[in-house]
């Protein structure tokens, strides 16, 4: 950067580069220094004053289509950026997961007071349930908190698929839909879904509060494991009953099953508990020098995906993911013994809803989610690793070529 450093702002550390332009200067030649690849820019003003925070698939060109002079003849309400940007700062980045990400972290730093304006729509759902209380029940959140008395799951990305969810652990389990009145009990009546059987009825006393609160934990035990086992039962369960000819309780589980087969798809691919959410990412990296061979190699950038923040670790190419993989697991084991024991386990919300908005986009080819549980071992991640740079990330480089 061709100033004095204590004229830098602060938020000058986001980019790699910087370079100096004037109105009067030849843009192609000013511009060379710019990569041509993907990547974040900053046009500022001579006081280094922020005037556009762009990304691109090819950062030279869109500067230079930013900066180009229109036409006299061309009306344009554009604001003529050459008059007044004298700086550009930039950065290159080589997926778009991490050029979003870098364009997430510098809106939110140099916009500080304004920047949701730049980032609409960013929303994370939870589900969750307080144990503690008299009687548990399932209960929609737009915040997680996991320190607090409740369990929560998440995270959605719509408030559409949270009452899909709520329908379902209700229809699958007879929970109760008015926990309102509730405050009421014994309710002799009951409402009409415990009338029609649709409910197990706490609130009329067919079943007992300790009765209803195991149901709520075996709701809790399929969003803690996911569907599919509780599913492969009941199918199981099914066919026993309908060749015993217990056709009625057939149907009932039967329709349970069909419930619970709704989580399946991919509104509720990352549904899981919250105390546990830990994700890994690989995206494609820069080119790479490797010892013994005269042509760079892809290499791969790995991240650890938190609630609380998205760590950026060094790339690494074909040849060292076995090495890089186990001290993977052990950066993740470091950061699940920390949330065991209560520490930085912390969910900001803008950045854990900026996450969930990456998780549910369309999927991009050459990008690769992988939950970080607990039965991950280092075998599987190195294989799913290797498939991944073999079907995306080898064939685009050959292709390339």
């Amino acid at each position: 950067m061709d100033q004095d450093r204590t004229q830098i702002p602060d938020w000058a550390q986001l980019f790699e580069s910087a370079l100096s332009i004037e109105p009067d200067n030849d843009l192609q030649k000013s511009t060379r220094a710019i990569p041509a690849g993907g990547g974040i820019c900053l046009l500022a003003d001579r006081d280094n004053q922020p005037v556009q925070l762009l990304t691109a698939g090819d950062l030279r060109r869109l500067v230079r289509s930013r900066l180009s002079d229109q036409p006299e003849q061309e009306p344009s309400r554009k604001l003529k950026l050459r008059s007044i940007v004298r700086k550009i700062f930039f950065r290159r980045c080589h997926s778009a997961f991490e050029t979003q990400l870098l364009y997430f972290r510098s809106v939110r730093t140099i916009f500080p007071d304004n920047w949701q304006n730049c980032l609409p729509g960013m929303e994370a759902w939870f589900i969750e349930v307080d144990f503690n209380a008299s009687l548990p029940v399932f209960k929609r959140s737009r915040s997680c908190h996991p320190d607090s008395a409740c369990k929560s799951w998440g995270p959605l990305a719509t408030g559409r698929s949270v009452s899909m969810l709520l329908e379902v652990l209700q229809s699958a389990y007879r929970l109760c839909r008015h926990p309102e009145r509730l405050s009421e009990t014994p309710y002799v009546t009951g409402c009409p879904y415990a009338q029609m059987g649709q409910c197990a009825a706490v609130c009329n006393g067919t079943v007992s509060l300790d009765q209803y609160r195991q149901l709520t934990e075996r709701a809790a035990g399929l969003l803690n494991e996911g569907p599919e086992q509780t599913i492969n039962t009941l199918a199981a369960e099914v066919k026993c009953l309908s060749a015993a000819l217990e056709f009625e309780k057939a149907a009932l589980l039967h329709r349970q099953m069909e419930q619970l087969k709704k989580l399946k798809g991919p509104a509720y691919r990352w549904l899981m508990p919250m105390e546990r959410f830990l994700i890994l990412s690989f995206q494609t990296g820069p080119m790479q020098k490797v010892d013994g061979l005269r042509a760079l190699q892809p290499s791969i950038i790995p991240f650890i995906i938190t609630g609380r923040q998205v760590i950026q670790l060094l790339p690494f190419t074909r040849n060292d993911i076995e090495s890089n993989c186990q001290s993977l697991l052990d950066h993740v084991n470091l950061i699940a013994l920390q949330h065991s024991a209560g520490r930085g386990n912390e969910f900001e919300k803008s950045q854990l809803a900026w996450i969930t908005q990456m998780l549910y986009r369309k999927k991009q080819a050459k990008e690769l989610f992988i939950r970080a549980t607990d039965t991950l071992t280092l075998a599987d991640l190195v294989r799913q690793i290797e498939s991944f740079f073999d079907s995306a990330i080898q064939p685009s480089i050959d292709k390339s070529c």
